[in-house]
């Protein structure tokens, strides 16, 4: 079976599936059984103007001159892992407004991680000239650490509608180490130790309207094109969406009628079951978490359309009814006995491990983890 979660995620499942051997069965997306990424949330940490709403959802859209934090969502078999375990290695490159991630860095291949050098701040949103736009600085590290932060370069690329690629490669412990894991995957070589694990997430940019209305209102003088007069008019930033509450309620089978109601269980928590017991996880997410954005067709049209919920869910072991869920109230099944690619009868400490991932089709994207801890087998 194929095991690189560098292939995985370069090639995507329907290449995994020509991949794998004749006999073998396509492997379970949502059973953790390999240590991989299941996301990464990006958050404006330094605004340059903090939002009017202290209730506004956090940002995933970043303007230029503002920092942002990168959190990984890393799972196995035992569950989420701390990213800090890893040691990961990030790098940052500038994303073309119609480039695909990896493209950036796997340009710059093949080269060492010595030669690459550290990505650089750039200069104060005050101190800028506005009519002498700078290049991209190009591929760059951003350190050895578990949750990275940068801040946000204004140059030819994000004038362009650009973005900022990130890359993280990580070891595991007692396995390939990170430098060993980074320096395979800047040759260039596509026989990246199977162990090492790689993630890919673009930061968008904008609306740059809302940078230069902001210069303006700092008293800077800006070229006759970024002048902006109908501020109403440029979108609000793109948001992370939020889960509200994540709940369990007995079942008497899988998909059957609930024997009993609904018990919340917190972010991080955990409930009891016994073996063979069925229940129905419930997420919560409010519709008006969903905002409307323009989009712009190949012809030049513009319309306006909403985001959608995209739900995915994830377990160390059982039975799940379905890997994903599209609703503002989602709902999956589980039975907490052995499933057909578990390879024990029982999970590791008897203890079910569970991630729910919430995006909302652009960059936003929220988590909710929590663990069935099993009566122990008489």
């Amino acid at each position: 079976m194929i095991r690189s979660h560098l292939i995985s995620y370069l090639l995507g499942t329907s290449a995994l599936a020509m991949l794998a051997g004749c006999g073998d069965s396509l492997p379970d997306v949502a059973l953790l059984n390999t240590l991989r990424p299941l996301a990464a949330r990006v958050e404006v940490t330094g605004p340059l103007v903090p939002d009017e709403d202290p209730n506004a959802a956090i940002r995933a859209q970043a303007l230029p001159f503002e920092t942002v934090t990168v959190t990984p969502l890393i799972a196995g078999p035992l569950g989420v892992v701390d990213p800090a375990e890893l040691s990961p290695l990030w790098f940052a490159c500038p994303l073309g407004p119609t480039q695909s991630l990896y493209g950036c860095i796997s340009s710059s291949f093949p080269t060492t991680v010595d030669a690459v050098p550290d990505c650089e701040d750039p200069v104060s949103v005050f101190d800028v000239d506005f009519s002498e736009i700078s290049e991209p600085q190009g591929l760059c590290q951003l350190g050895q650490t578990a949750t990275p932060s940068l801040v946000i370069p204004f140059d030819f690329n994000i004038l362009a509608g650009g973005g900022i690629e990130l890359t993280m490669i990580a070891g595991v412990p007692d396995g390939t180490s990170t430098q060993t894991c980074a320096e395979v995957l800047l040759s260039g070589s596509i026989d990246v130790p199977d162990d090492c694990v790689l993630l890919l997430q673009r930061i968008t940019v904008g609306p740059l309207e809302r940078l230069f209305a902001l210069a303006q209102d700092f008293g800077l003088q800006l070229p006759e094109e970024f002048v902006v007069t109908d501020l109403e008019a440029v979108p609000d930033f793109d948001r992370h969406p939020r889960i509200s509450s994540l709940g369990v309620q007995p079942l008497e089978e899988q998909g059957g009628d609930p024997t009993g109601g609904i018990i919340d269980i917190a972010n991080g928590g955990s409930t009891a079951a016994s073996y063979g017991d069925v229940m129905r996880f419930n997420a919560l997410s409010p519709s008006s978490e969903l905002q409307r954005f323009n989009v712009t067709s190949a012809n030049g049209e513009t319309r306006e359309v909403s985001e959608a919920f995209q739900g995915a869910w994830y377990r160390t072991w059982g039975q799940l009814q379905s890997g994903s869920s599209n609703d503002a109230v989602s709902f999956n099944d589980f039975s907490l006995e052995m499933g057909s690619q578990d390879e024990s009868e029982t999970p590791a400490s008897d203890i079910v491990e569970f991630v729910y991932v919430l995006r909302d089709g652009r960059s936003g994207v929220d988590w909710w983890t929590w663990s069935v801890e099993a009566q122990p087998l008489p």
